[in-house]
């Protein structure tokens, strides 16, 4: 058994560390940590699958012997095959050979191998879940974007598992994806064909096929009872949909009015904010003070101004005086393209909503004020 392809190198970097998804940071068994490679003519497969996810990617290239071979290899002794490649002129070009013992790389002279993993090991591995049946495709492009905006708002922490998900439904045309950490809230909404479905996948598994994937083409969304799966063509993940409730978000959404609404440059709020943010102090919340000429951002690091800065908006309702968390409000911000419409309610506590004009919802929790020091002396 064995098969020669030569493939881009920069290709097969980026191939080995989306395939990387499926392997788990610490391996129950050794065999879950391997990472599967097939070569058939014109095409060269990687994929690993830890019981949870699977990650599969394929990628072109020039097959100097026709034929079809396959061999499982560690996937850590894989990454640093592929990392000690020469760089530079010249090195672009990889000749991946896999035979009995396992595979070589090829590239301007050096040569390294990598040993298999053996037929024990390849008894053992498991078998990748089927792709669910019934999908729905949609463009690549908005739904990376949806994606990336809408997974940033999930919780990082595993206190409350359902909240490290991204709610995915498909429903008349639809797809829809939420997130939440309970200090902010994002719904995003982009047109979709085929069947109905509804999953929670892992935010950061979200965010990293939507930053993978290529965006000129469309990406398939297949749901079924456990599993949820995505797909370029090239690169797919399957993965064990999330269990629990998932908070009733559009509730959040609707049935409060907002008096205050700021009209702005999305980009250049979020530049302040980003900015305002790396001199407010750690727990301390952003001043976020709208007038009838924008608004001005105020930085203060144990109490005392650190920094401010106006920025032109377009403000219909009366003035308003409240503040943020930078890194939450910038979150938000900066999946908007253009214009963002930020609207405040009477009682600046209760939460604010933003909006952009391509189908794209959040809410932002404000922080509150610092009690005066002769309240706190009371």
């Amino acid at each position: 058994m064995s098969a020669t392809i030569t493939v881009n190198r920069a290709e097969l970097g980026s191939a080995l560390t989306f395939a990387s998804l499926g392997l788990p940071k610490r391996p129950a068994v050794p065999v879950l940590g391997a990472i599967r490679v097939r070569v058939t003519p014109g095409t060269l497969e990687l994929g690993a699958f830890d019981y949870e996810t699977a990650a599969t990617v394929t990628i072109g290239g020039d097959a100097a012997y026709a034929g079809t071979a396959g061999t499982l290899v560690n996937g850590k002794e894989l990454t640093e095959a592929v990392r000690s490649l020469p760089a530079g002129k010249g090195t672009d070009r990889v000749t991946v050979t896999i035979t009995d013992d396992g595979l070589s790389l090829l590239c301007d002279g050096w040569l390294v191998n990598v040993a298999a993993l053996g037929a024990e090991a390849a008894a053992e591995y498991p078998q990748y879940p089927p792709l669910p049946t019934a999908s729905a495709t949609v463009a690549a492009a908005p739904f990376a974007r949806s994606a990336t905006r809408t997974a940033v708002c999930a919780s990082a922490g595993d206190t409350l598992p359902v909240l490290t998900t991204v709610r995915m439904e498909v429903k008349g045309g639809t797809l829809e994806m939420a997130a939440t950490d309970r200090y902010r809230l994002a719904v995003d909404t982009q047109p979709a064909d085929g069947a109905d479905g509804l999953a929670l996948i892992p935010a950061a598994l979200l965010a990293k096929f939507a930053k993978a994937c290529d965006k000129d083409g469309k990406v398939s969304v297949g749901v079924d009872t456990d599993h949820v799966a995505l797909s370029d063509g090239t690169r797919t993940i399957i993965t064990r949909s999330g269990i629990g409730e998932f908070p009733r978000v559009h509730r959040m959404l609707t049935g409060s009015e907002y008096p205050t609404t700021v009209t702005v440059d999305a980009g250049a709020l979020a530049k302040v904010v980003t900015r305002a943010g790396n001199v407010t102090g750690k727990g301390e919340r952003l001043g976020f003070t709208v007038t009838e000429d924008g608004v001005t951002l105020t930085a203060t690091r144990d109490g005392k101004v650190t920094g401010s800065q106006a920025v032109k908006a377009t403000v219909t309702g009366p003035g308003v005086e409240t503040g943020f968390n930078p890194v939450y409000l910038a979150s938000v911000l900066s999946g908007i393209a253009g214009d963002a419409v930020i609207e405040l309610q009477e009682n600046v506590q209760k939460p604010a909503r933003v909006t952009s004009g391509d189908g794209f919802t959040a809410i932002v929790v404000p922080v509150r004020a610092p009690e005066p020091a002769y309240s706190k002396a009371a």
